[in-house]
C-alpha cells in the first residue's frame, strides 16, 4: 500500500492525493480512516467519505478488485471542489443507479449523486474510473493540511 502526495498543479491550488488498497471489505475502514486524518473537520468531510465509500464498496463488489485486486482513491481538492475519483479493476458492466427504493442493494449511487454536484464513469487501460464531485463548505478556503 503506498500514499504519494502529489501537488497536480500548485500554482493554482490544486492539490490531490492517491492511494491504493487491497480489494477487501475491510480495507473500507482504513480508507475512511486516511481520508479522516487528511481532511478538516466539517459537513463536506463527512460527505466526501460517504461518497469515497460508497464507489470505494462498489468497486470491491462489482469489479475485479473484490477478487484478488485493488482499488485506488484519488482525492483532488481545489477551493470548494472536491474531485473524488475511484479507479478499480475493471468489471463486465458499468456502474448504473437503482432508484428503487425497496430493493435490498442499489441505492448506493443514489446517495453519491445526492451527494455530489456531477458524477460519472469512464475506462482507462482496463480499469473503471468512477467519480464524483463534492461541494467543499469546509471551514475555510485553504487547503487541508493533513498531508500523507
Amino acid at each position: 500500500m503506498t500514499t504519494s502526495p502529489r501537488p497536480t498543479a500548485a500554482e493554482s491550488q490544486i492539490l490531490c492525493w492517491r492511494r491504493a488498497f487491497p480489494g477487501h471489505e475491510s480495507e473500507l475502514g482504513q480508507m475512511r480512516r486516511w481520508l479522516t486524518w487528511m481532511l478538516p473537520e466539517c459537513t463536506a468531510r463527512d460527505d466526501v467519505i460517504a461518497v469515497a465509500t460508497e464507489l470505494s464498496a462498489n468497486a470491491i463488489q462489482h469489479s475485479a478488485s473484490g477478487r484478488g485486486g485493488t482499488f485506488t482513491v484519488e482525492v483532488c481538492w481545489r477551493g470548494g471542489l472536491v474531485r473524488l475519483t475511484v479507479a478499480d479493476s475493471g468489471g463486465r458492466t458499468r456502474p448504473h443507479l437503482i432508484n428503487e427504493p425497496m430493493s435490498e442493494q442499489g441505492r448506493g449511487l443514489v446517495i453519491v449523486s445526492s451527494l455530489s454536484l456531477r458524477a460519472g464513469t469512464c475506462r482507462d487501460h482496463g480499469r473503471r474510473l468512477v467519480w464524483a464531485e463534492v461541494p467543499w463548505t469546509g471551514p475555510s478556503s485553504e487547503p487541508p493540511m493533513g498531508f500523507p
